[in-house]
């Protein structure tokens, strides 16, 4: 029904109502019935299964002979192909899904009607979610060069007999020291692109940070829309404010929502990692080092 709604020019062209027969099976059957606009008299009716956006789209477009709904069909095309690329595990898939959000936010800027059918809040909660996605990617990457450069580093006890064969072996020290060299080298470079992956990591935070706060300045009643703020701002080390936003989600759920013991853990667990980040700086961890720290521990 919402979809019809939708995609329909006009409410006034086409009434939407639910019927008791409306599901068959698991499958959605329409009852479409063209009426006389002056006496409001049936001049046509049929029935027909529709159970995917493009089935809707050729009973309105092709079936009902209703026009100008291509803009609308587009956009809700986006929509529906982002929300499955977020859903799936492909490394490409939420680059994907930004993509279609994009392109919705894109097309309401141009055609402002489309914004009274489409909520600009909600695409950007959707886009904030798949910049999520994407960081959690650049961190799986992350994890592993971090993981794989600290097998590379030589542990204390492997220097003190490399140095000490070299002292007993003299003829050994050129190529003892040629290969410490090129290790190093080796590390130097590993380092770097682990570097090149935080920036990543913390580039795609930023946007959901971005996109999220917005959706709440447009949905300010919206639980959601907080809860996915506070879960950007604390992937970002923003334990502080992303509190402030996990306390606003809360105080929106109705009394004895089935989200609310889920957000006190949410709290709980926020608090636990901004005590855990207070007791790191205090013991001299500096800011960089603190960051890439935190951010490769993170679950």
């Amino acid at each position: 029904m919402e979809t019809i709604e939708m995609l329909s020019p006009s409410p006034d062209l086409c009434r939407v109502y639910p019927f008791a027969e409306g599901k068959r099976k698991g499958q959605s059957v329409v009852r479409c019935v063209q009426r006389d606009q002056d006496n409001d008299s049936v001049l046509s009716a049929f029935e027909v299964t529709v159970n995917t956006l493009d089935g809707i789209y050729r009973l309105m477009s092709h079936h009902m002979g209703l026009s100008d709904i291509e803009k609308i069909y587009d956009v809700l095309k986006n929509i529906e192909e982002g929300d499955r690329k977020v859903a799936e595990d492909e490394s490409n898939a939420a680059n994907e899904a930004i993509e279609c959000y994009t392109r919705v936010l894109k097309s309401i800027d141009r055609n402002s009607m489309l914004e009274s059918k489409v909520s600009r809040g909600l695409i950007l909660t959707k886009r904030s979610q798949a910049f999520l996605r994407r960081a959690a990617y650049h961190q799986k990457e992350l994890q592993a060069l971090v993981q794989d450069l600290t097998e590379t580093i030589p542990s204390e006890t492997t220097i003190k007999i490399i140095f000490q064969t070299a002292s007993s072996y003299p003829s050994l020290k050129p190529s003892l020291f040629s290969k410490l060299s090129g290790d190093a080298k080796e590390q130097q470079a590993k380092f770097r692109s682990i570097r090149f992956r935080h920036d990543m990591y913390e580039f795609a935070l930023l946007h959901a940070v971005q996109d999220s706060l917005q959706s709440t300045q447009l949905l300010p009643e919206n639980s959601k829309a907080f809860r996915i703020a506070g879960e950007c701002l604390a992937s970002l080390r923003k334990m502080g404010e992303a509190a402030l936003y996990f306390r606003r989600a809360l105080a929106l759920l109705p009394p004895h929502d089935e989200d609310i013991l889920g957000l006190v853990d949410v709290l709980q667990k926020n608090q636990m990692k901004q005590e855990l980040a207070e007791r790191a700086r205090l013991s001299g961890f500096s800011g960089d080092t603190l960051r890439l720290a935190l951010d490769v521990a993170a679950a």
